[in-house]
């Protein structure tokens, strides 16, 4: 997985509760969202290739 964030092979990464720096590098964050689950919510990270 990371070597396809590394070389961009995807257009698009949805990562959870993290920004990683590889994602962060080669891809741009268009979208967040909160998401509630039983008790617990997360965040989900939308990423789009720069």
């Amino acid at each position: 997985m990371d070597r396809y964030i590394k070389d961009k092979e995807v257009e698009f990464v949805i990562t959870i509760e993290k920004e990683p720096e590889n994602v962060k590098r080669n891809y741009e964050l268009v979208a967040t969202k909160d998401y509630k689950f039983l008790s617990e919510t997360q965040k989900y990270y939308l990423w789009k290739a720069k």
